[in-house]
């Protein structure tokens, strides 16, 4: 009887142990979201920014301009013109393949969207 007893919970254990084991496949997981902005700074407003990330099929950018909408790109190449001078927050998420995959930056850029200054005259 007890041998019994003991071929069962031997048997329910090993049930137990035989599932999925693997671990979550990460190798395609979002990283190393990087920014590179180009403020032109001549009065334009234009700001151009690139985003790269390892495994990013996706961008997404918040210009943090109120009424703007958000810009998407599969390259990571967004170009904008700010209609007024001013401080912005920028937010650059980069999205990959399945679920919970993304990376975010964000960053503060200063804008001249006015009329540049004229120097030496």
């Amino acid at each position: 009887m007890i041998k019994n007893y003991f071929l069962a919970i031997c048997s329910i254990l090993f049930i137990i142990s035989c599932g999925d084991d693997s671990m979550p496949d990460n190798t395609n997981q979002v990283n190393g979201l990087v920014l590179s902005i180009n403020n032109v700074n001549d009065g334009s407003g234009l700001v151009e920014v690139n985003a790269t990330a390892q495994n990013a099929i996706n961008f997404t950018m918040d210009t943090g301009d109120a009424g703007a909408s958000i810009l998407t790109s599969t390259d990571g190449v967004f170009s904008y013109t700010y209609p007024a001078t001013g401080s912005y927050m920028i937010i650059v998420t980069a999205e990959g393949s399945g679920n919970n995959n993304t990376e975010v930056i964000q960053e503060t850029i200063n804008v001249n969207a006015g009329t540049p200054e004229v120097v030496g005259e």
